[in-house]
């Protein structure tokens, strides 16, 4: 007999001897042994000398293909695919002369040839016995065709993950828990610039620049004893450290994985260098399009309001016209302009959020105030039903009172003539909900998956007919989600459409607010009386809320500082009396300012109840025949210094120096500079109140005068064509952009500042 040579091979013992095979299993012992070869998994393949099979158990049955009956007394290689059935009998022969096995005694890997033809790979195992003299040999084999197709598997995994590792453009780097570089692809060498022969056993902190190198230890040695990640399992943009020695950005991801009971980590890293110096040629774009564009911009709408406001009913009818359509088309070209650089910041993250806690109801309702003008002119009423206050939000005001604008414009703009807009808050779990529900024509279905998209019309012409950017939309969400909100939108053709957003509920607490800017408060009931004086306060500068009755008043009086309080005396129920009486009790309405409005202006007379309310008015105005140049004067009376304040404005402009010392001259004497060294020389030879600084001049940056500006004694505003850095900002009392404020905010702002100066100096 003979066994295969090679990794493929089976077989078993002899023909049998019968008169041998009866006496065998006459014992107990024998049957035993018996029920066992045949009950046992493997296949048991006895031989004689001569290679030829005595025995074949079940499990080689069927593992074959063959019965026993087909494969004893045959020889066992035709169990043996070729080369192997032909050389298998001189091997057993030459083993029985030699003794010198290849797979007795050793146990292998071979092929074995089935029935149908067919090769599978099986573990083998062979050992030698002597029966009653004779030599013969028993097989053990294991079909191992699952395992070796796993095996297979396995590898073609590996290969490819190892494809995938030395090609991926990211460079992938691990570690152990000491910081020890175990693995470094290709694109890691290409991005630090080492082999990975040489980094592969250092420590990872090679790749950093200091501080990070010296700290990186033991910020590992922290995580693995509390567990407290900075980067592990976050990803964030950091600094790595080529082998040259240079820095570079890049984008980090760490993961943590267990191998063999071992912590490891992998290190994702991405070269953003390209990236980085793209972003920065973009910005430069956009501040040399903000700069060339909103300047001359500024200028052309800052002129064409003047002539319109001052000039414009004595100019001949076609001219007025004309003017008025360039004023129009200069307003919506700058429009266009600001919301382009404005969702370029809010996804870059440079548009900065001012937050605090604010009292949703009230700024819908001052939203909804403050576009009833232009609701009407499409004959559209504004509508709103919610709680008058207590709806607690921390967010950014003016950002807040943008997405209401967008929503309210688009919503009355879609309206049908003689409609509403129905707008709402309400309150969920811990959000709050802000509803604006219109009843026009819907939004078209093939237009739902688009609408807060860029540019984005439900047909080409809306943005003609309605005006337009397409930007409104993508902005609103970006702010709303900046908040920690959501935006969205139901709509049914023919019956409307109602766009809502939700913030974060905050719970109020009892703390007065101190205003960033000086507020009105106007206690009246009557709508039309109180938007007339509303429009006159915010003409002068100053913001303005209105209360429709005397427990509003007091309960915002009690939360907020004012700079000026008016009162109608005739509200009903004897609630402007009540409120006169009750200001008494409201802390620092003693130095209030304070606006009466009567019936027919003071008459103590007519009714004696003014000489009681114990407070003393600034001003008497009549409610039926209001003086407004009577009110302004009041209100010029609380706001301006005795002594005229002087201002510096520096700007190489003449167009936009003229339209501000227009705008500005009312209030303070305005000098002019527009180069650095002229407002150099300025500076040490008079002491201004207030400073309006341009950073773009011909002989350099503005921000150069900083360093000779006493910014606690002197205000300084930036009033440029783009932001600054947040460090600058932080040296300036406030920041205007051209073509975003309009003359009215830069009047407000001076108007701000020197007012907060005079209280302070008081």
């Amino acid at each position: 007999m003979r066994f295969w040579r090679s990794c493929k091979g089976i077989y078993v013992s002899r023909k049998p001897n019968h008169k041998a095979g009866r006496n065998s299993f006459k014992s107990e012992s024998d049957s035993r042994v018996r029920a066992i070869v045949e009950a046992v998994a493997d296949g048991i393949i006895t031989i004689d000398s001569q290679g030829v099979v005595e025995s074949f158990n079940p499990a080689a049955e069927r593992i074959f293909g063959y019965d026993a009956e087909e494969v004893i007394g045959r020889n066992v290689h035709m169990l043996m695919p070729s080369p192997f059935r032909e050389h298998h009998d001189s091997y057993l022969t030459n083993y029985l002369q030699t003794g010198n096995a290849q797979i007795i005694g050793v146990g292998r890997e071979v092929l074995g040839l089935r029935k149908d033809g067919s090769l599978f790979p099986l573990d083998l195992a062979v050992t030698e016995m002597l029966v009653e003299g004779r030599r013969m040999f028993t097989g053990v084999v294991r079909d191992i065709s699952e395992r070796k197709a796993s095996e297979l598997a396995l590898k073609d995994r590996e290969a490819r993950v190892h494809a995938i590792v030395d090609t991926v453009v990211d460079g992938i780097i691990t570690i152990d828990g000491t910081g020890l570089i175990e693995t470094f692809n290709p694109a890691a060498e290409r991005i630090f610039g080492y082999a990975a022969r040489d980094v592969i056993g250092a420590n990872v902190s090679i790749l950093m620049p200091e501080p990070y190198h010296s700290e990186h230890d033991g910020y590992i040695a922290k995580f693995m004893q509390t567990g407290e990640a900075k980067v592990i399992g976050i990803g964030r943009e950091v600094t790595g450290r080529r082998r040259d020695g240079s820095t570079f950005p890049m984008d980090l991801a760490v993961s943590e994985m267990t191998v063999d009971g071992r912590r490891k980590f992998t290190g994702v890293v991405r070269d953003i260098s390209e990236r980085k110096k793209m972003e920065r040629q973009k910005d430069e774009f956009v501040a040399t399009v903000s700069h060339e564009l909103r300047t001359p911009l500024t200028a052309i709408g800052g002129a064409l309001g003047l002539v319109l406001g001052q000039c414009g009913e004595q100019l001949p009818e076609n001219v007025r016209k004309m003017l008025q359509v360039a004023y129009r088309n200069c307003g919506r070209l700058t429009l266009l302009i600001n919301d382009i650089l404005e969702i370029e910041k809010l996804e870059s993250g440079a548009l900065k959020f001012e937050l605090e806690d604010l009292d949703l109801s009230s700024l819908v309702q001052r939203s909804l105030e403050d576009h009833k003008e232009f609701a009407g002119k499409y004959q559209v009423q504004l509508r709103y039903s919610g709680p008058p206050t207590g709806s607690c939000v921390h967010a950014d005001e003016r950002r807040i009172h943008q997405v209401m604008s967008n929503l309210i414009s688009n919503a009355v703009k879609y309206s049908v003539r003689g409609g509403s807009v129905e707008i709402s808050v309400s309150g969920r779990q811990n959000t709050l909900r802000v509803h604006v529900k219109d009843y026009g024509k819907g939004i078209p279905e093939n237009f739902h998956g688009r609408i807060f998209e860029r540019f984005a019309q439900a047909d080409s012409s809306d943005t003609r007919a309605q005006g337009g950017t397409g930007l409104g939309l993508s902005i609103a969400k970006a702010i709303v989600e900046h908040h920690g909100g959501e935006i969205g939108f139901s709509t049914k053709a023919n019956e409307g459409t109602e766009f809502y957003f939700d913030l974060p509920m905050k719970r109020s607490e009892k703390k007065r607010k101190t205003r960033r800017h000086p507020c009105a408060l106007i206690c009246e009931e009557e709508p039309d009386l109180a938007n007339l004086l509303a429009k006159a306060v915010q003409a002068e500068g100053l913001c303005c809320e209105i209360a429709a009755d005397a427990a509003t008043a007091l309960r915002r009086l009690d939360e907020n500082d004012y700079c000026l309080l008016v009162v109608d005396t005739n509200l009903s129920d004897d609630g402007g009396f009540t409120l006169l009486r009750s200001l008494r009790h409201v802390p620092g309405s003693d130095q209030l300012p304070l606006l009466a409005i009567t019936e027919d202006g003071y008459n103590s007379e007519a009714d004696p109840r003014l000489e009681s309310v114990g407070v003393k008015p600034l001003a008497w105005l009549s409610r039926t025949h209001p003086d407004l140049g009577q009110f302004r004067t009041a209100i010029h009376q609380v706001l301006l210094k005795q002594n005229r304040p002087c201002i510096l404005h520096v700007e190489d402009d003449p167009d936009l120096t003229q339209i501000a010392r227009t705008v500005l001259e009312e209030i303070a004497d305005i000098h002019q500079a527009s180069s650095l060294e002229q407002a150099q020389r300025m500076l040490r030879e008079i002491k201004f109140d207030l400073v309006i600084l341009d950073l773009e001049l011909p002989d350099g940056s503005g921000a150069e005068l900083l360093e000779e500006i006493n910014s606690e004694e002197t205000p300084v505003v930036i009033f440029s064509s783009y932001p600054p850095s947040p460090q600058l900002s932080g040296k300036v009392q406030a920041t205007l952009i051209k073509a975003v404020a309009d003359n009215a905010k830069l009047r407000m702002t001076v108007r701000n500042l020197l007012n907060i100066q005079e209280q302070d100096l008081a």
